[in-house]
């Protein structure tokens, strides 16, 4: 089965290139990195100053859908 991370908002390229490469250790392969169309204005709360972990899911559900493996 292949492993695909999918970063969302992330900045720094040498953290998320030491997080691939880390992760593909412990699971003993590769892991790919994809990208998704995430609109995350939406998805923040302002009084719970947080980010509704569901509307990640719904937007990401529908674009994943061809992807034979697990995303991280």
């Amino acid at each position: 089965m292949d492993l695909y991370i999918a970063p969302v908002v992330f900045s720094n390229q040498t953290l998320l290139d030491n997080l691939i490469k880390n992760l593909g250790m412990v699971f003993h392969q590769p892991i790919q990195k994809i990208t998704l169309d995430i609109d995350t204005d939406k998805l923040f709360s302002i009084e719970r100053n947080q980010y509704y972990s569901t509307g990640f899911l719904e937007q990401a559900i529908p674009q994943t859908g061809f992807i034979n493996g697990k995303i991280l």
